[in-house]
């Protein structure tokens, strides 16, 4: 048998209907959020207009195709540079 391990995020949300719990997980993870996005941004924009109208901070990240270890890096100094609490 072959042996792995498999580590991923603590809690992911997805699916229809998500945005509507949007403001309830907000205040349960922080106050300010790391807006992950395609090169677009045209499918985060309700995220964004949610988060904006909610008075809820935010700093957005463009990643474009499978993020290599070097853009996963960035995104997370960003978060950190930027007080991010949480991944959107």
């Amino acid at each position: 048998m072959i042996q792995f391990e498999f580590a991923t995020a603590s809690r992911i949300i997805f699916g229809t209907g998500s945005l509507a719990s949007l403001e309830t997980l907000v205040t349960e993870m922080g106050r300010r959020a790391l807006v992950v996005m395609g090169s677009s941004g045209h499918r985060a924009a309700p995220v964004i207009e949610h988060l904006t109208f909610k008075s809820i901070g935010y700093s957005t990240f463009n990643v474009v195709g499978e993020p290599t270890t070097d853009l996963v890096r960035e995104g997370t100094m960003l978060a950190r540079r930027e007080k991010c609490d949480f991944v959107i």
